[in-house]
This record gives C-alpha cells, sequence and structure tokens, in this order.
C-alpha cells in the first residue's frame, strides 16, 4: 500500500542527487515500506529513473532487548557493496548514492519475481546444494579479493560496531544467558576479533541473499567489517542448522546444502590455511547457534521449549567440546549420560570424575570421520579402544556418551527421528511406563529397605492415560501422607519420601492411594518393586534394617510370597541378590508364571548373563540400563539374548539422570516394551514421560501401546 516515507528520507534523497531541490506546494513523496530485518527502515520508492530501494539505518534495533547501534553502519554497507561488486560483479544491488548524516543508502530495486529470497525457499522445503555452493564461491571471492587488497582496512573502522551489533548480542549476551559457558564465548569473541585477514559481511544468512538470474545477490552488509572471514562462514551455516528445525521434512537438503557450502568455501581460501580457518568457524558455530534462541535476536521460528531445548543441549555439547572441523551437518549427533549413585558390583566402571566425553582425545580422535550410521562398527572401535572388559580405561559415561550421539547423528543423517532409524518403519509399540510412588533403599537414605514402590497401568487405553492415571495416583498417595503427618517431601528419583514404620506400610499405603485415585488395584492398576536386594543382600543373608532381622533366602523368598499373596504385585525387581542365583531360580520357579521377575544388578544388561539365567531358569525379564554395558550395541545385544530365552525387558533409566531422553526412542525402537524412568516429579524423569507421550502422539493411529502384552512370565 503507498504511504509517505519520513522526511529524512526525501532530504537524504535530494543531498544524493536522486530528487530534485524541494519545489512549493510539491506532494509528498510516496512509495511502499517493505519488510526486512530488525535493524533498518527500508522503502521501495519509484523515481524518473526507475523504482529503488531505500535502506536507512536505525539507532535502535527493533527487538525486544535494549540494543542500539550508530547509524553510520550504513557508510561502511555502502563501501562493502562497492568492494563487493568489484569483485563479484552483480553480487549485490547496484549502488545508487549514500547518504552519511541520516545513515541512508539507496540502490537499485531488484524486482521480487526474478530474484526470490533463498530464506523464502527454504523455508518452502526448497533446498538446493547447487546454489548453497554458489553462495560460498561468491562469497569467498569477495574475502580473498579484499584479503590481497592493502587500502580496505583503513576504509572499514568498526571494530566498535561489529562487537555492537554482533559479538556482544550474540555471543557475550548468551554468556549472560549461560554463565557456565561465559568463559568459553569471551574466549570465541577475543579469538575473532583477534584475526583480521579479509572484509567480513557479518550478516550472511538467508533472509539477506537473494535467488537472481546471474547468481546469489547479498543484502544487507551493515555489519560490514575488516576481520575474521570465519565469522561470514559460520553465520551463513549456522542458519542452514537452523533451518533443519524450522523445515524438519526438507532436513536432508539443508545438509546438503551445509556440506556443499561449507566445502566449496574451504575450497577457495588462498589468503591463510584453510584447516585454521575452518577451524575457527567450527567452534564459532555452536556459540551462533545457541545465540539463536538465548541471544539477543532468537530466531522467529523456534518458539517450542521442545526445539529451544533441543538447541540448547548440542550447542552447549559442542562448546564444552569444541570440533575442529565442519564435519558434514548430517552426522552431528548430542549423548548426554548420566550416573547411577548406587555403588553396587558393577559390571561397568563408570567415569566417576565427570570429564567431558569431547574433551578426551583418545575417543575424539578414534571416531573422528567415522560413519556415524554404522553403529555396530562405530561400538566396536569404542570397545577395542578401551580395551578393558568393565570400560575402567576411558570410563561407561564417556564411551555410551559418544554410542548415544552417533546413533542420533545417524537418525539426523537419514533425515529420521531415532526411534525410527533404530527400529524401522515397524516401530510403533508404545512402552508400558512403570512409575514410581514412593523412593526407598539408597534413593531415600535407607529410610526403608526396599528401593522403588513403583505401579503399572496395563489396563489404560494408551500412554498417555497410563500417565494421566498415575498422576492422580501420586496426588492420592501425597495427600494420603500429609493426612498422616507423614509428608517430609520427595526422594532421589521424585517418588514421595517413605516415612513408613514397616516395608508392608508403604505397600499398604500404596494400595490405599490406588483407591483413593478411583482406581481398582489388580485390575486397572498394579504394583511393580524394585526389591534391589543386592543392598542388602550378601552371601545369602538378607539384613532388613528398618525390621532389624537377617533372613536367609528361604526366609527372603518366604516374605516376598507373602507379599506376592496380599498386594496386587504385577512385578519385582531383583527379588534376590545378584550373587544368589540358586535363590533367584528357586523363586521363579515359584512365581514366575504369574509375576514379572527382573533382574537388574543379577543381569547388568549383559547377553552373556542372560543366557546364563536362563539356563538355570533364573528370572523372566531382563532390565536394560545402557549405562550398565557402555554401548548401545553390547545394550541390545542383551535384549536379542532375552528375546532368544523368551524373556520380556524394561528400557531403564538410573538414579543420577540427565534430561537425555535417548532410553524413550530405545524402548520404542527396539521393541520393548516397558519403560522405567523415575517417578512424575523432577525434571530429568518427566523428560523422558513427556518425550514418550510426544512419540505416541507422532504415531498417531499406528501407535500401539503395549498395556500388559509384553510383560515377562515363565513358561
Amino acid at each position: 500500500m503507498p504511504d509517505h516515507p519520513p522526511p529524512e528520507i526525501t532530504a537524504a534523497l535530494q543531498r544524493m542527487g536522486l530528487l530534485p531541490p524541494p519545489a512549493p506546494n510539491a506532494p509528498p513523496l510516496q512509495g511502499e515500506r517493505l519488510t526486512g530485518g530488525v535493524s533498518s527502515d527500508i522503502w521501495r520508492i519509484d523515481l524518473p529513473i526507475g523504482p529503488i530501494c531505500v535502506k536507512r539505518a536505525l539507532p535502535k534495533l527493533k527487538v525486544a532487548a535494549d540494543w542500539r547501534a550508530p547509524v553510520s553502519r550504513n557508510l561502511y554497507e555502502a563501501r562493502w557493496m562497492q568492494r563487493a561488486q568489484a569483485a563479484v560483479p552483480a553480487s549485490t544491488p547496484a549502488l545508487l548514492g549514500q547518504d552519511e548524516p541520516s545513515g541512508t543508502l539507496a540502490m537499485a530495486f531488484l524486482p521480487p519475481g526474478e530474484h526470490a529470497l533463498w530464506k523464502t525457499q527454504l523455508r518452502d522445503g526448497h533446498a538446493d546444494p547447487a546454489f548453497a555452493a554458489a553462495v560460498a564461491q561468491r562469497l569467498v571471492r569477495i574475502h580473498a579479493a579484499t584479503a590481497r587488497d592493502p587500502s580496505v582496512p583503513a576504509d572499514f573502522p568498526t571494530d566498535a560496531i561489529f562487537y555492537d551489533i554482533r559479538l556482544e548480542p550474540y555471543l557475550v549476551a548468551t554468556g549472560r544467558a549461560h554463565p557456565d559457558l561465559a568463559g568459553r564465548l569471551d574466549a570465541l569473541v577475543a579469538t575473532t576479533q583477534a584475526h583480521k585477514h579479509a572484509l567480513v559481511h557479518g550478516d550472511v544468512s538467508p533472509k539477506n541473499i537473494l535467488a537472481g538470474p546471474s547468481g546469489p545477490v547479498f543484502l544487507d552488509a551493515e555489519c560490514a567489517w575488516w576481520g575474521d572471514p570465519a565469522f561470514d562462514l559460520a553465520f551463513c551455516l549456522n542458519h542452514l542448522l537452523l533451518k533443519c528445525l524450522w523445515t524438519p521434512a526438507a532436513q536432508a537438503g539443508f545438509l546438503a546444502c551445509f556440506d556443499a557450502l561449507a566445502a566449496t568455501y574451504r575450497a577457495g581460501v588462498t589468503w591463510e590455511d584453510p584447516a585454521a580457518l575452518e577451524r575457527r568457524a567450527a567452534h564459532l558455530l555452536p556459540g551462533l547457534f545457541l545465540a539463536r534462541v538465548d541471544g539477543k535476536s532468537p530466531v522467529e521460528y523456534i518458539t517450542a521449549e521442545q526445539e529451544k531445548d533441543r538447541v540448547r543441549r548440542t550447542a552447549r555439547a559442542l562448546l564444552l567440546a569444541p570440533p575442529d572441523r565442519l564435519a558434514p551437518a548430517g552426522e552431528v549427533g548430542v549423548g548426554a549420560a548420566g550416573r547411577d549413585q548406587i555403588g553396587l558390583e558393577p559390571d561397568i566402571i563408570e567415569d566417576r570424575v565427570g570429564r567431558e566425553v569431547g574433551r578426551h582425545g583418545g575417543i575424539a580422535r578414534a571416531v573422528l570421520g567415522f560413519d556415524a550410521t554404522d553403529q555396530a562398527a562405530l561400538d566396536a572401535r569404542l570397545i577395542a579402544l578401551d580395551g578393558t572388559p568393565n570400560k575402567s580405561r576411558l570410563g561407561a559415561n564417556a564411551v555410551l556418551a559418544v554410542s548415544m550421539a552417533a546413533a542420533h547423528a545417524g537418525a539426523s543423517a537419514a533425515g529420521q527421528p531415532l526411534y525410527r532409524h533404530l527400529g524401522g518403519p515397524e516401530a510403533d509399540l508404545i512402552p508400558l511406563p512403570q512409575i514410581q510412588i514412593f523412593g526407598g533403599g539408597a534413593h531415600a537414605g535407607r529410610r526403608v529397605d526396599i528401593q522403588d514402590f513403583m505401579v503399572m497401568c496395563p489396563a489404560a487405553d494408551s500412554f498417555a492415560q497410563a500417565l494421566d492415571w498415575t498422576a492422580e495416583i501420586y496426588r492420592a498417595a501425597g495427600a494420603l501422607m500429609a493426612e498422616a503427618g507423614a509428608l517430609a517431601g520427595v526422594a532421589d528419583e521424585g517418588g514421595w519420601w517413605p516415612n513408613f514404620a514397616t516395608n508392608e506400610e508403604a505397600l499398604d499405603m500404596l494400595v490405599r492411594a490406588i483407591e483413593r485415585a478411583g482406581y481398582k488395584p489388580g485390575d486397572q492398576v498394579g504394583i511393580a518393586l524394585d526389591i534391589a536386594a543386592s543392598e542388602f543382600g550378601h552371601g545369602g543373608v538378607y539384613k532388613l534394617a528398618l525390621e532389624d532381622r537377617a533372613l536367609d533366602t528361604g526366609g527372603m523368598i518366604d516374605l516376598l510370597t507373602g507379599w506376592l499373596r496380599r498386594y496386587p504385585i504385577l512385578s519385582i525387581e531383583d527379588p534376590l541378590a545378584e550373587d544368589d542365583a540358586e535363590g533367584f531360580a528357586a523363586f521363579t520357579r515359584q512365581h514366575g508364571g504369574k509375576v514379572q521377575i527382573v533382574g537388574d544388578d543379577f543381569l547388568v544388561s549383559d547377553a552373556g548373563r542372560v543366557r546364563d539365567a536362563a539356563a538355570r531358569g533364573a528370572a523372566n525379564t531382563v532390565l536394560l540400563k545402557p549405562n550398565q554395558r557402555g554401548t548401545l550395541t553390547e545394550t541390545v545385544a542383551a535384549w536379542d539374548a532375552a528375546c532368544e530365552a523368551g524373556y520380556a525387558g524394561i528400557v531403564s533409566a538410573r538414579s543420577g539422570e540427565t534430561e537425555d531422553t535417548t532410553i524413550v526412542h530405545l524402548a520404542v525402537g527396539w521393541g520393548v516394551g516397558q519403560l522405567k524412568v523415575g517417578s512424575f516429579t523432577r525434571s530429568e524423569r518427566m523428560a523422558k514421560w513427556n518425550e514418550a507421550l510426544r512419540v505416541e502422539e507422532a504415531l498417531g493411529h499406528r501407535a500401539r501401546f503395549a498395556g500388559d502384552t509384553m510383560m515377562g512370565h515363565s513358561r
């Protein structure tokens, strides 16, 4: 719609000689306000010479944060356009004039019908690697031409401007949002400021690139700076990664564009060692990635917290372990391994010092350039690198995080969710959850002997309904505890603190909570227990501290048998200690036909132990905890052995968890049918329940809720 540009623009055009001096009673200038970035007022104005585009810099940018920058940047944008045109003709619109006092420039208007905006093409899923390569080719030619020109630095004294509108709002401001990363982000700022090699555009993004008849056309160079060209490369590549979240269906195309742009640019670097420039760009990339959700100028198309968190997880991991190469974007994955808090007799020795995976040079060198889609081969490389039977050299946490990251990278390269990448098109089984209501054992200061008092909802119609029922039971349990004057906070995994005088009192309270919530114990909702008998049982003697008594194997079996008769228990984990295989087998013979008997410490997710247990007739279900093995390949081998033996499985989190949701995808992708991650509070637990809800939602009518169909029973 026609409008009147502000008088400052009219006066600027007159000073440029593009408009005649004002005449008496002349009508006001007409134009059309154009959409654009956040930093300028942009107009189309029709003059006798034809349509032109006028751009006036704003002193305060159009963002929520208080972000100001001098309007003199408009002058340097005009100078950049002149330099770029000299290096690569038609790489910018023709510059018609610049008015320094008002911070206004005029350039040729390029018809939209002949000059499509690259951002619009990407939004619509049109990702052309050849065009991305053409962008890189023009950009690197501009950098190369200016790197050899000694007159350029004096024309661009813009260190302060570049800091104000690029380094501070992107990297420094993001450091304020992530104080633990501030030092790393400040170091990126210092490195970028220290490398002065070529004329930098400063805002090479798809919104500032037109697909013209003769190739890419660059716009909006108001961040122009004599400095580090690695910034331009990283800035553009960052936008291609972000577009994967905007238009997920075109992810494979965006990643191909990433690869084409990075490779073409690197091939054109002649003014310095290409590997050195690539290293600086690779280090910058995760900082810029994080800045687009937590800096002063977040991208407008990432609004869901789930997607923001995905960006944060990826960026933080790469900032903590900076890569030296712009690896193919399709092979970027992140895995975060927590650790158990219980000092059992582990088959796997975890990394107890919390070292970061990417900082472990041995691992980095071993997997650099490895095909992430070949999970088995990559895990075999990790196993060989460690060289010990229990991951004692590298630590299971370090190895597992890389194994999980590779799985995510493989899924990303295939353009698929992880569960589909693992299980193929038939991966549609949503697991039955086991959810803690009362904590216990080592999770609650050994206030009671039993470690987990959980519920299962096999009669629910869906995972979502099972969570709804459990939420009501959890609230009812809290209310009952409050009424009894026994409410005392929560245990490590989020279950209510077990303020009980006996173990049976906890079971009684759990049954009452099910009933208070309006459900039928045994018919709709059942109980699952993790006895964790290895915590208090050794050498066939079980010392129950709460009741101050000791039982032999037979006595322990009798105690549990009584509970099975009195309470609606559907599943019981580690009923005997890990060193009591005969007791485990005896208990399974008595109750395995009706009750799920789970081996956690007894089987430690080990395929060989599963086979041995099956030969003994001990247990009928394996708990699958990737941290017990250290790689996904070894963990799925335990599940394969369980399937061969007719055992069921439960994919499980651990007591010391992160917000990583990989195990949800393992449960669905491997078709395990049961999932255990803790209680109904604490973010590291709820992240996994919510991820399972999202997977069920994504599958829609194809989702099959496991219910009780995948629970273990001996034949």
